[in-house]
């Protein structure tokens, strides 16, 4: 068994073990009271992020094996781990405003968005560099790949605000509001997007051995999007509360976006290995 096999090993073995660890506390939590649990929820809610710092840390390491940002792979892997980051920093606010002021949920907008909006825009950079790995350009000519590319946005976009954010009402003095509510679906439901076709075209992406990054990476993103979108709709009814299922949504998207990552250094071992 090669040291890099070892070494991944010990990766998944990790990022399983974290993940498990919150997911039997969150359970534990969802049987007590929601009030009697109150300290227990925003502890849990502070730091299941070590999953989104784990994975974001590992990425820079591994990006620097692809070449870091001189190579088009250390690229894409450097903007995903970097989308990691940022949530940590939102993550990290939003836990100190819930602690510090004794609330139960953030604001929306709040500074902690400059981490979770700078996250939907370094996996939107992630998904164009990914697209230049796969040929995007010269397969998005077919005229199957046009139809992926214009139907999932608009088919994402439209489920979204038909059933989340149906009656939505503008409030004009709020333009940042604004900006995100319809900036985080439509940023998301373009990488989205990008990520499916890229996916279905990942079979001849350096010999294939790029699929299953591609598709835990592709999942990773559709679980994002849909926690930001039901954060939204929680937001907006004043429902949200930390420790909620919204909260578990992301801590499940943080999971599989370290896996993406890690198996993303693991195909990079088998290159090097088969020359």
């Amino acid at each position: 068994m090669s040291n890099h096999f070892k070494k991944n090993s010990i990766f998944y073995l990790v990022s399983v073990l974290i993940f498990s660890f919150f997911t039997f506390w969150w359970i534990f939590l969802k049987l007590q009271d929601l009030d009697a649990s109150r300290n227990a929820r925003q502890l849990w809610g502070a730091t299941y992020q070590i999953l989104s710092l784990y994975g974001g840390i590992i990425g820079l390491i591994i990006s620097q094996k692809w070449g870091g940002i001189r190579s088009l792979v250390g690229k894409v892997i450097f903007a995903f781990s970097s989308g990691l980051l940022l949530q940590v920093i939102g993550q990290s606010y939003s836990s100190f405003y819930v602690f510090h002021y004794h609330v139960e949920s953030p604001p929306y907008p709040a500074v902690g968005d400059i981490g979770f909006f700078g996250s939907v825009v370094s996996y939107i950079y992630a998904v164009i560099q990914l697209s230049r790995v796969s040929g995007f350009r010269s397969k998005i000519k077919k005229a199957g790949n046009k139809v992926i590319i214009i139907a999932v946005p608009l088919i994402i976009l439209i489920s979204t605000y038909g059933y989340f954010l149906s009656g939505y009402s503008f409030d004009w003095t709020s333009k940042v509001l604004i900006l995100l509510d319809f900036g985080y679906p439509l940023g998301q439901a373009f990488y989205v997007s990008i990520a499916i076709l890229v996916l279905i075209m990942s079979q001849k992406i350096l010999g294939g051995v790029m699929r299953k990054p591609i598709l835990f990476l592709t999942l990773g993103l559709i679980f994002q999007y849909f926690s930001d979108v039901y954060f939204l709709y929680e937001a907006h009814k004043g429902a949200w509360y930390v420790g909620n299922v919204n909260d578990y949504l992301y801590c499940i998207s943080y999971f599989i976006m370290t896996l993406a990552i890690i198996s993303m250094g693991k195909s990079f071992n088998e290159i090097q290995e088969s020359q």
